[in-house]
């Protein structure tokens, strides 16, 4: 048995992940041409091949010849090669080994002397550590006698012919030639690739670097005429050629800068390419990130490109001049699109995304075009209902966080466009996904359950849209406007021992409505309102039941109401919450074991009632006192019984692996149920017309519905199956709402989603879904619906993919029901090793398959 030097302790550092040496017994001599049998796997080292021992001064020599193999079972170490040969202080392996010291002078009590160049445990300790934890190790290093002996014995290691190392399993590094020296912390391989997988990542993540000479000082790693890649292959499909490299440990990941870089494909140049600065936890050095062509119908041939790098060392040092904080915390990323669309023009498109961790982080994103051609997508007209046929189109937008302490932080938020149809015509996923943009700056502050907010919110445009994406009338802006909320604070118990809980919101601000230039009425409506709303809940069990009485005073006021004057408004709220939770199981037991299904349905019945409200509001609900910028000017009496049960059908499974897997109870059946009732419904649920349908009012309001089933039966015919069934029901008009979606598979190797949707505006649509591998290469996809109804198609959409060790290449047909035209697509996205799928899609909002090019323009 051998305990494990520092040099095999620092290999495992600088090259992976690497356990500490503990306290052990002691051990034979390190000269044997076998390895002993190992006493402790998880603390010792064993070595295999013919060995020669001797001392030469203050050194003891440990020549391997012909063959050797070092095993680290607690270090998940094996490293082999030819040659070796180990350099120890002498009397520190003496006091190792306790072997009592033979020859020489006696020294009759008297310390020996010195080494006139010395490193002490500590710092010697301090720098394996950080190696350490630069590949995510937290604990450091123990103090024990062992490792304390290893770090003062091993002078210098220098191992030659086919070096291998191989941790947990996989190969590490490989070189001709490695010298270690503890002391200096260094480490020198000849003719060497190098193999980086940052903790907890998977094998996509995997950094390769190859070398004539690669120098290890410290926590830094250089050489020169270097290659990059990402690629397992011998012959990398795609490599980065760099004059000079550095690769730093770091928190979790390398930090690489790179010099003098040409892009290599298939080991052949093919064009230079800047200096690089990234982070392989996060970014990627390649610069192509995206590159497609596509024909439409309305808009002809199309075709561009996503070029992106890091800009790490340039953020690095404004970082460090702005904040005097190290330029290494600074991460960023930048990219710029260039398009071509016939019959519109070169749109261009860039970004840049920065952050420094607990600091700050953020993006900001550009827009132009010279636009010759016409809007087809979801707005085309002004809210004048001009048609937008301007030349010149821009959008600017920058979203920002800046972290003032551990419970504070910044949000800084800004937006403007050329016109109102820029937005959805080139940035539709953001469009159709994103909150609807705007121009504001908040702070919030929580502390337990106080949160304080103070913020401002404007509009830079001389328009702006609703929640549904549609124009607006007009914008509310807040100048500014402070919140603070104080959330389920418990301030006495009542005479039976429940929680007495207060619930606080209180605001202050001021408000005023920008209107869009062509609106046709517009209101000077700023005015200053104070807000205080006060609950008392105090939430108890009675038996099997859980009850919430709770009763709210609210209290606003207004410095300028509809007539000029100042004015305020009290409105007074009570209510009760009833609710149970009832189970029951049923167990069995089958041919392969026990069974167990459980039950569970919880019902609910709430009510609501608001009294007393100080309003004038007429019959039509309109308030012709207050200015309305939200719901709490709008506030009027109003009663609410709302009547609900869930149920649940549970069944034990299996989670995890079988080695350390645990069974928990899983939802096979969810079936929830929701009614309202209002008391008072010629005063709560009165007629109302929505787009020219009219809606009947009355005591039943709308049942609510919930289905999901999603059962794991061996006998279905697919692994996989989920219904969803959900929606709600008009009493007096019938069906209101009415979604269903079933997904099962793979059918002949096929998954496949079907969806049924149905309202008060729509008789019925039917979407059918389907998507398959092929050979683990291949992905097709496809997609339909249509009108059942007008018995039309409505859209759809066709891809084939191919998923290849670098890059994958799509192609697609799809039709755009919005500007009614149908494209076809290929589209190529470089990947190497998957540090290229964080980045930001600016021409498409989505993935490969998914995405359409040629109308992200």
């Amino acid at each position: 048995m051998r305990r494990p030097p520092l040099g095999l302790l620092l290999v495992g550092a600088a090259l992976g992940r690497a356990a500490p040496a503990q306290e052990e017994p002691h051990a034979t001599p390190p000269i044997a041409p076998q390895a002993p049998t190992t006493v402790s796997q998880d603390h010792s080292y064993s070595y295999e091949g013919p060995g020669i021992s001797n001392e030469q001064g203050d050194y003891r020599e440990l020549h391997l010849i012909g063959g050797f193999r070092f095993v680290a079972p607690g270090l998940k170490l094996d490293v082999r090669g030819t040659n070796a040969l180990i350099l120890s202080d002498r009397e520190a392996a003496r006091a190792l080994f306790d072997q009592p010291s033979s020859t020489g002078l006696p020294r009759r009590g008297i310390s020996a002397p010195t080494p006139r160049r010395r490193l002490s445990p500590e710092q010697i300790r301090e720098r394996l550590d950080r190696s350490l934890q630069a590949i995510g190790r937290s604990k450091e290093i123990p103090t024990t006698r062992t490792t304390e002996q290893a770090i003062d014995t091993f002078r210098y290691l220098y191992f030659e012919g086919g070096v291998t190392i191989v941790r947990d399993g996989m190969e590490v590094l490989r070189c001709d030639r490695m010298w270690i020296s503890p002391l200096d912390d260094r480490i020198v391989v000849e003719n060497a690739e190098l193999r980086y997988l940052s903790p907890g990542a998977n094998l996509s993540s995997l950094l390769i670097v190859r070398g004539s000479k690669l120098v290890k000082q410290g926590d830094r790693w250089t050489g020169r005429d270097v290659t990059l890649t990402t690629c397992t292959a011998a012959e990398p499909h795609a490599a980065l050629a760099d004059g000079e490299v550095e690769i730093i440990e770091r928190e979790g990941e390398f930090e690489v800068i790179a010099r003098g870089q040409t892009l290599q494909v298939g080991g052949t140049s093919l064009a230079p390419l800047p200096d690089g600065h990234f982070f392989t936890g996060s970014q990627s050095a390649f610069p192509i990130k995206r590159a497609g062509a596509a024909y439409s119908q309305k808009e002809g041939v199309q075709g561009g490109v996503v070029l992106g790098l890091p800009w790490n060392q340039t953020g690095g040092a404004l970082h460090e001049w702005l904040t005097g904080r190290p330029a290494n915390e600074f991460r960023g990323d930048w990219d710029l699109g260039v398009g071509w669309i016939e019959t519109r023009g070169v749109p261009l498109k860039g970004g840049a995304s920065y952050r420094a961790k607990g600091l700050y982080e953020g993006r900001t994103d550009g827009f132009l075009l010279d636009d010759r051609g016409e809007n087809i997508r979801e707005i085309t007209k002004d809210f004048g209902g001009n048609t937008i046929d301007n030349d010149g189109r821009s959008l600017f937008r920058t979203q920002n966080r800046v972290f003032l302490g551990p419970s504070t932080h910044l949000d800084l938020v800004a937006f403007k466009a050329s016109d109102p149809a820029v937005y959805p015509e080139f940035f539709r996923g953001d469009y159709r996904i994103d909150e609807v943009p705007e121009t504001s700056a908040y702070v919030h502050h929580a502390d337990g359950n106080r949160i304080l907010t103070v913020g401002v919110r404007y509009n830079l445009d001389d328009f702006s849209y609703r929640d549904n994406r549609a124009l607006a009338e007009r914008f509310v802006e807040e100048l500014p406007v402070i919140t603070y909320d104080w959330i389920a604070q418990p301030i006495g118990e009542t005479p039976w021992g429940t929680p007495i809980v207060v619930d606080m919101a209180t605001e202050i601000g001021q408000r005023r409505s920008n209107y869009d230039d062509l609106a046709g009425t517009r209101v000077g409506d700023r005015s200053l309102r104070l807000d205080q709303l006060i609950e008392v809940s105090a939430p108890f069990h009675w038996g099997d039941l859980n009850l919430r009485p709770y009763a709210s005073g609210r209290g606003t006021y207004y410095d300028k109401t509809v007539d000029g004057s100042s004015e305020g408004r009290i409105a007074w709220e009570a209510g009760l919450q009833l609710g149970t939770r009832l189970s029951r199981t049923w167990s069995w037991l089958g041919d392969d074991g026990p069974h167990a299904v459980r039950h569970v349905i919880a019902p609910k019945i709430t009510y609501r009632n608001r009294f007393r409200v100080d309003d004038n509001f007429a019959d039509d609900g309109t308030p012709p006192e207050f200015f309305v910028f939200d719901g709490k000017d709008t506030l009027h009496e109003e009663q609410l019984v709302r009547v609900e049960v869930r149920n649940l059908i549970q069944r034990m499974e299996n989670v995890g692996d079988k080695a350390d897997g645990h069974r928990e109870p899983r939802d096979f059946l969810l079936f929830d149920l929701a009614q309202d009732i209002w008391p008072d419904a010629k005063a709560d649920n009165k007629d109302e017309t929505i787009n020219g349908v009219t809606r009947k009012g009355g005591t039943l309001g709308l049942l609510y519905y919930d289905l999901l089933l999603r059962p794991r039966l061996d006998w279905l015919p697919f692994d996989t199956f989920a219904l969803a069934f959900y929606g709600d029901y008009d009493w007096q008009d019938g069906m209101r709402t009415l979604d269903t979606e079933v997904q099962f598979g793979p059918i002949a190797g096929i998954t496949w989603t079907a969806d049924y949707r149905e309202d008060f505006l729509v008789e019925g649509a039917v979407g059918v879904t389907a998507n398959t591998t092929l050979m683990d290469r291949w992905s097709i996809y496809a997609s339909s619906q249509r009108d059942l109804a007008l018995d039309e198609w409505l859209s759809y959409t066709f891809g084939l993919q191919r998923n290849d060790h670098d890059w994958s290449i799509a192609a697609s047909a799809s039709y755009n029901p919005f500007s009614q035209e149908t494209t076809f697509r290929i589209e190529f996205v470089p990947r190497f090793g998957g540090l290229n799928s964080g980045h930001r899609d600016l021409f498409g909002g989505g993935d490969v398959q998914t995405s359409n090019f040629a109308t992200s323009y």
